[in-house]
Protein backbone atom coordinates (compact mmCIF):
# COMPACT_ATOMS: atom_id res chain seq x y z
CA UNK A 1 0.00 0.00 0.00
CA UNK A 2 0.94 3.92 -0.86
CA UNK A 3 0.90 5.90 2.19
CA UNK A 4 1.17 9.28 0.27
CA UNK A 5 -2.52 10.64 0.43
CA UNK A 6 -2.88 13.38 -2.07
CA UNK A 7 0.18 12.82 -3.50
CA UNK A 8 2.16 13.78 -0.19
CA UNK A 9 4.05 11.31 1.46
CA UNK A 10 3.24 10.51 5.30
CA UNK A 11 6.31 7.49 5.20
CA UNK A 12 8.00 9.36 7.82
CA UNK A 13 4.38 9.52 10.38
CA UNK A 14 4.26 5.82 9.43
CA UNK A 15 7.61 5.39 10.78
CA UNK A 16 6.99 7.43 13.79
CA UNK A 17 4.03 6.23 15.14
CA UNK A 18 4.08 2.78 13.59
CA UNK A 19 0.66 3.09 12.00
CA UNK A 20 -0.27 2.54 8.16
CA UNK A 21 -2.03 6.17 7.05
CA UNK A 22 -4.60 5.59 4.51
CA UNK A 23 -6.06 9.17 2.95
CA UNK A 24 -9.16 10.16 2.34
CA UNK A 25 -9.66 11.86 5.92
CA UNK A 26 -12.75 13.70 4.55
CA UNK A 27 -15.18 10.49 4.34
CA UNK A 28 -17.69 9.84 7.25
CA UNK A 29 -17.83 6.89 8.98
CA UNK A 30 -16.44 4.62 6.11
CA UNK A 31 -14.56 2.44 8.58
CA UNK A 32 -17.85 1.28 10.54
CA UNK A 33 -18.86 -2.62 10.12
CA UNK A 34 -21.02 -2.67 7.60
CA UNK A 35 -20.57 -0.07 5.32
CA UNK A 36 -20.08 -1.29 1.55
CA UNK A 37 -18.43 0.00 -1.62
CA UNK A 38 -21.65 0.99 -3.09
CA UNK A 39 -21.83 3.41 0.09
CA UNK A 40 -17.94 4.67 0.00
CA UNK A 41 -18.61 5.57 -3.95
CA UNK A 42 -21.58 7.82 -3.16
CA UNK A 43 -19.23 9.39 -0.75
CA UNK A 44 -16.78 9.95 -3.00
CA UNK A 45 -18.95 11.83 -5.52
CA UNK A 46 -19.83 14.47 -3.11
CA UNK A 47 -15.91 15.29 -3.01
CA UNK A 48 -15.02 17.02 -5.86
CA UNK A 49 -11.79 17.68 -4.30
CA UNK A 50 -10.78 13.98 -4.51
CA UNK A 51 -12.17 12.86 -7.62
CA UNK A 52 -13.83 14.73 -10.41
CA UNK A 53 -13.01 13.10 -13.29
CA UNK A 54 -15.36 9.87 -13.85
CA UNK A 55 -16.77 6.55 -12.02
CA UNK A 56 -13.49 4.78 -13.38
CA UNK A 57 -11.26 6.80 -10.56
CA UNK A 58 -14.01 6.78 -8.30
CA UNK A 59 -14.42 2.81 -8.12
CA UNK A 60 -10.77 2.54 -7.88
CA UNK A 61 -10.33 4.53 -4.91
CA UNK A 62 -13.43 3.05 -3.68
CA UNK A 63 -11.92 -0.46 -4.02
CA UNK A 64 -8.47 0.79 -2.07
CA UNK A 65 -10.65 2.32 0.83
CA UNK A 66 -12.90 -0.63 1.08
CA UNK A 67 -9.06 -3.00 1.33
CA UNK A 68 -7.75 -0.95 3.86
CA UNK A 69 -10.71 -0.77 6.13
CA UNK A 70 -12.52 -3.79 5.52
CA UNK A 71 -10.49 -6.38 4.14
CA UNK A 72 -7.08 -6.44 6.55
CA UNK A 73 -6.89 -8.52 9.14
CA UNK A 74 -4.83 -8.07 12.24
CA UNK A 75 -1.79 -10.55 11.50
CA UNK A 76 -1.80 -9.65 7.45
CA UNK A 77 1.43 -8.59 5.79
CA UNK A 78 1.52 -5.22 4.29
CA UNK A 79 4.34 -3.75 1.89
CA UNK A 80 4.97 -0.44 2.06
CA UNK A 81 7.40 1.43 -0.83
CA UNK A 82 9.62 3.85 -0.77
CA UNK A 83 11.44 5.16 -4.13
CA UNK A 84 14.12 2.24 -4.65
CA UNK A 85 12.85 0.51 -0.98
CA UNK A 86 10.08 -1.13 0.12
CA UNK A 87 9.31 -2.06 3.84
CA UNK A 88 7.82 -5.12 5.59
CA UNK A 89 5.14 -4.86 8.48
CA UNK A 90 2.12 -6.51 10.10
CA UNK A 91 -1.44 -5.64 10.95
CA UNK A 92 -2.20 -5.68 14.77
CA UNK A 93 -5.31 -4.76 16.82
CA UNK A 94 -8.78 -5.41 16.23
CA UNK A 95 -8.72 -3.07 13.46
CA UNK A 96 -8.69 0.04 11.69
CA UNK A 97 -8.74 3.07 14.05
CA UNK A 98 -9.82 6.88 13.02
CA UNK A 99 -7.76 9.90 14.39
CA UNK A 100 -10.03 12.95 14.75
CA UNK A 101 -7.59 14.98 15.08
CA UNK A 102 -5.69 14.17 12.05
CA UNK A 103 -8.47 14.84 9.17
CA UNK A 104 -6.94 18.26 8.40
CA UNK A 105 -3.36 16.49 7.92
CA UNK A 106 -5.29 13.49 5.23
CA UNK A 107 -4.23 11.44 7.60
CA UNK A 108 -7.25 10.66 10.16
CA UNK A 109 -7.73 6.52 9.01
CA UNK A 110 -5.07 4.12 10.47
CA UNK A 111 -4.28 0.85 10.80
CA UNK A 112 -2.09 -0.20 13.72
CA UNK A 113 1.04 -2.19 12.65
CA UNK A 114 4.45 -3.92 13.68
CA UNK A 115 7.43 -3.05 11.14
CA UNK A 116 9.22 -6.72 10.11
CA UNK A 117 13.70 -6.56 9.74
CA UNK A 118 14.01 -4.28 12.48
CA UNK A 119 12.04 -1.96 10.71
CA UNK A 120 14.65 -1.30 7.77
CA UNK A 121 13.96 -0.98 4.50
CA UNK A 122 14.62 -3.81 1.77
CA UNK A 123 15.84 -2.84 -1.88
CA UNK A 124 13.87 -3.17 -4.37
CA UNK A 125 15.67 -5.29 -6.42
CA UNK A 126 16.63 -8.02 -4.00
CA UNK A 127 12.81 -8.95 -3.88
CA UNK A 128 11.46 -11.52 -6.61
CA UNK A 129 9.91 -10.43 -9.64
CA UNK A 130 6.35 -10.56 -8.49
CA UNK A 131 7.03 -8.43 -5.09
CA UNK A 132 8.41 -5.65 -7.22
CA UNK A 133 5.17 -6.32 -9.18
CA UNK A 134 3.18 -5.50 -6.70
CA UNK A 135 5.08 -2.63 -5.88
CA UNK A 136 4.84 -1.09 -9.00
CA UNK A 137 1.07 -0.69 -8.71
CA UNK A 138 -0.20 2.89 -8.99
CA UNK A 139 -3.60 2.00 -7.02
CA UNK A 140 -3.30 3.27 -2.98
CA UNK A 141 -4.19 -0.52 -1.61
CA UNK A 142 -3.40 -3.75 -4.04
CA UNK A 143 -4.11 -7.17 -2.87
CA UNK A 144 -1.16 -9.21 -3.38
CA UNK A 145 -1.48 -12.58 -2.01
CA UNK A 146 0.41 -13.84 -4.62
CA UNK A 147 3.57 -12.74 -2.76
CA UNK A 148 2.22 -14.39 0.24
CA UNK A 149 4.72 -17.49 -0.08
CA UNK A 150 7.94 -14.51 -1.20
CA UNK A 151 7.80 -12.45 2.12
CA UNK A 152 9.46 -14.92 4.93
CA UNK A 153 12.05 -15.41 1.99
CA UNK A 154 12.72 -11.69 1.49
CA UNK A 155 12.90 -11.36 5.37
CA UNK A 156 15.26 -14.02 6.11
CA UNK A 157 17.36 -13.45 3.04
CA UNK A 158 17.58 -9.44 4.25
CA UNK A 159 18.69 -10.14 7.43
CA UNK A 160 21.48 -11.23 6.11
CA UNK A 161 21.93 -8.71 3.46
CA UNK A 162 21.83 -6.32 6.64
CA UNK A 163 24.56 -8.62 8.29
CA UNK A 164 26.90 -8.33 5.30
CA UNK A 165 26.11 -4.86 4.88
CA UNK A 166 26.58 -3.86 8.71
CA UNK A 167 30.09 -6.22 8.32
CA UNK A 168 31.17 -4.45 5.60
CA UNK A 169 31.08 -1.32 7.58
CA UNK A 170 32.27 -2.67 10.81
CA UNK A 171 35.23 -4.14 9.02
CA UNK A 172 36.09 -0.85 7.40
CA UNK A 173 36.11 1.31 10.40
CA UNK A 174 37.75 -1.49 11.67
CA UNK A 175 40.47 -1.40 9.37
CA UNK A 176 41.23 1.96 9.52
CA UNK A 177 41.38 1.89 13.00
CA UNK A 178 44.15 -0.71 13.00
CA UNK A 179 45.82 1.64 9.76
CA UNK A 180 45.89 4.58 12.17
CA UNK A 181 47.48 2.24 14.77
CA UNK A 182 50.90 3.03 16.04
CA UNK A 183 51.83 0.00 17.24
CA UNK A 184 50.86 -1.30 13.21
CA UNK A 185 53.86 -3.68 12.87
CA UNK A 186 55.05 -4.01 8.77
CA UNK A 187 54.47 -7.78 8.91
CA UNK A 188 50.82 -7.65 9.97
CA UNK A 189 50.37 -4.52 7.07
CA UNK A 190 52.44 -7.18 4.87
CA UNK A 191 49.69 -9.79 5.86
CA UNK A 192 46.84 -7.50 4.94
CA UNK A 193 48.33 -6.49 1.61
CA UNK A 194 48.92 -10.32 0.70
CA UNK A 195 45.14 -11.27 1.27
CA UNK A 196 44.70 -8.92 -1.63
CA UNK A 197 47.05 -10.26 -4.13
CA UNK A 198 45.98 -12.48 -7.17
CA UNK A 199 45.75 -15.73 -6.44
CA UNK A 200 48.87 -17.64 -7.87
CA UNK A 201 51.25 -14.49 -7.23
CA UNK A 202 55.13 -16.14 -7.52
CA UNK A 203 57.49 -14.96 -5.70
CA UNK A 204 61.07 -15.23 -7.34
CA UNK A 205 62.50 -17.70 -4.81
CA UNK A 206 66.33 -15.64 -4.80
CA UNK A 207 63.80 -12.65 -2.95
CA UNK A 208 62.68 -15.32 -0.12
CA UNK A 209 64.93 -14.07 2.59
CA UNK A 210 64.88 -9.90 1.49
CA UNK A 211 61.12 -10.25 1.67
CA UNK A 212 61.26 -11.35 5.26
CA UNK A 213 62.30 -7.97 6.58
CA UNK A 214 61.85 -5.74 3.73
CA UNK A 215 59.71 -2.55 3.34
CA UNK A 216 58.81 -3.96 -0.64
CA UNK A 217 56.34 -7.10 -1.70
CA UNK A 218 57.86 -8.34 -5.57
CA UNK A 219 55.55 -10.80 -6.93
CA UNK A 220 55.44 -12.20 -11.08
CA UNK A 221 51.50 -12.84 -12.37
CA UNK A 222 51.15 -14.98 -15.42
CA UNK A 223 49.13 -12.65 -17.48
CA UNK A 224 49.44 -15.06 -20.68
CA UNK A 225 50.97 -17.94 -21.54
CA UNK A 226 54.00 -15.64 -22.40
CA UNK A 227 53.13 -12.82 -20.69
CA UNK A 228 54.28 -11.93 -17.05
CA UNK A 229 53.52 -8.19 -14.89
CA UNK A 230 55.80 -7.88 -11.75
CA UNK A 231 54.10 -5.87 -9.07
CA UNK A 232 56.23 -4.18 -6.96
CA UNK A 233 54.41 -3.00 -3.64
CA UNK A 234 56.31 -0.25 -1.75
CA UNK A 235 54.83 -0.32 1.91
CA UNK A 236 55.10 2.90 4.64
CA UNK A 237 53.33 1.92 7.58
CA UNK A 238 52.74 3.98 10.75
CA UNK A 239 52.58 7.17 8.52
CA UNK A 240 49.36 8.83 9.93
CA UNK A 241 50.29 12.07 10.86
CA UNK A 242 52.57 12.88 7.95
CA UNK A 243 51.67 12.79 4.34
CA UNK A 244 53.53 11.72 1.54
CA UNK A 245 54.47 14.46 -0.69
CA UNK A 246 56.54 14.83 -4.31
CA UNK A 247 60.08 15.06 -3.06
CA UNK A 248 59.75 11.98 -0.79
CA UNK A 249 57.69 10.31 -3.84
CA UNK A 250 60.87 10.86 -5.91
CA UNK A 251 63.01 9.51 -3.15
CA UNK A 252 61.22 6.62 -2.98
CA UNK A 253 61.45 5.73 -6.47
CA UNK A 254 65.10 6.22 -6.39
CA UNK A 255 65.65 3.73 -3.82
CA UNK A 256 63.05 1.21 -5.49
CA UNK A 257 65.57 1.63 -8.53
CA UNK A 258 68.58 0.78 -6.16
CA UNK A 259 67.07 -2.08 -4.68
CA UNK A 260 65.99 -4.02 -7.95
CA UNK A 261 69.93 -3.72 -8.64
CA UNK A 262 70.74 -5.06 -5.80
CA UNK A 263 68.57 -8.33 -5.84
CA UNK A 264 69.98 -8.72 -9.63
CA UNK A 265 67.00 -10.88 -10.35
CA UNK A 266 67.82 -11.34 -14.14
CA UNK A 267 65.60 -13.66 -15.00
CA UNK A 268 62.59 -10.75 -14.82
CA UNK A 269 64.86 -8.28 -15.74
CA UNK A 270 62.36 -7.90 -18.90
CA UNK A 271 59.48 -7.81 -17.58
CA UNK A 272 57.09 -4.80 -17.10
CA UNK A 273 57.04 -3.63 -13.33
CA UNK A 274 54.22 -1.75 -11.98
CA UNK A 275 55.01 -0.26 -8.46
CA UNK A 276 52.54 0.32 -6.05
CA UNK A 277 52.96 2.69 -2.82
CA UNK A 278 50.55 1.86 -0.04
CA UNK A 279 50.67 4.12 3.14
CA UNK A 280 48.75 4.72 6.43
CA UNK A 281 48.77 7.68 5.78
CA UNK A 282 47.83 10.15 2.83
CA UNK A 283 49.57 11.71 -0.21
CA UNK A 284 49.73 15.20 -0.90
CA UNK A 285 47.70 16.64 -3.86
CA UNK A 286 50.74 17.40 -5.54
CA UNK A 287 51.64 13.84 -5.43
CA UNK A 288 47.97 12.83 -7.28
CA UNK A 289 48.87 15.09 -9.93
CA UNK A 290 52.06 13.70 -10.85
CA UNK A 291 50.72 10.31 -10.30
CA UNK A 292 50.79 9.09 -14.30
CA UNK A 293 53.76 10.84 -14.90
CA UNK A 294 56.35 10.05 -12.54
CA UNK A 295 56.03 6.82 -14.18
CA UNK A 296 58.44 7.99 -16.97
CA UNK A 297 60.58 5.27 -18.10
CA UNK A 298 61.39 3.26 -14.97
CA UNK A 299 58.03 1.48 -14.45
CA UNK A 300 54.95 0.21 -16.67
CA UNK A 301 52.81 2.48 -13.90
CA UNK A 302 52.93 3.55 -10.39
CA UNK A 303 50.06 3.60 -8.49
CA UNK A 304 49.73 5.77 -5.02
CA UNK A 305 47.14 3.85 -2.74
CA UNK A 306 46.31 6.15 0.30
CA UNK A 307 45.08 4.90 3.83
CA UNK A 308 41.41 5.31 3.04
CA UNK A 309 41.81 3.49 0.11
CA UNK A 310 43.51 0.86 1.61
CA UNK A 311 40.85 0.18 4.15
CA UNK A 312 38.15 0.44 1.03
CA UNK A 313 39.82 -2.45 -0.97
CA UNK A 314 40.05 -4.66 2.22
CA UNK A 315 36.55 -4.76 3.03
CA UNK A 316 35.55 -5.25 -0.19
CA UNK A 317 37.97 -8.58 0.22
CA UNK A 318 36.08 -8.83 3.54
CA UNK A 319 32.88 -9.01 1.85
CA UNK A 320 33.77 -11.24 -0.99
CA UNK A 321 34.88 -13.66 2.05
CA UNK A 322 31.02 -13.43 3.53
CA UNK A 323 29.80 -13.55 -0.45
CA UNK A 324 31.82 -17.47 -0.19
CA UNK A 325 30.49 -18.19 3.55
CA UNK A 326 27.28 -17.76 2.10
CA UNK A 327 26.32 -18.99 -1.04
CA UNK A 328 22.84 -19.09 -1.56
CA UNK A 329 23.18 -15.36 -1.19
CA UNK A 330 22.08 -13.62 -4.82
CA UNK A 331 22.13 -9.91 -4.18
CA UNK A 332 23.81 -7.42 -2.13
CA UNK A 333 22.84 -3.75 -2.03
Amino acid sequence: MRVAPGEVSQLEEVLASNQAILGWAKLEGVHHAGVTQAEIKAQLRHHADYYANGEASIAQAAGSIYRFLHEIKAGDYLLIPDEKDFYIAKAVGEGPVYLADKVAEDSAYRWNIEFLNDKQPIFRKNAPDNIQTALGHRQTVTSANNCLEDIPLVLSQNLLLNFRKNAYEFYHQQTLQVLCSPDLQLLHLKGMIADLLPKGSILPGDLEVYQKTSDIIWTTHDIFDDFSLNLIIKILPNRADSPIDVDELHQILEEIQTQIKELRVEEFADTPIILMVITTGEFTESCRQEEKSLAQDKFLAIKLIDREQFAKAYSEYLKATLSRRYPNLKYFK
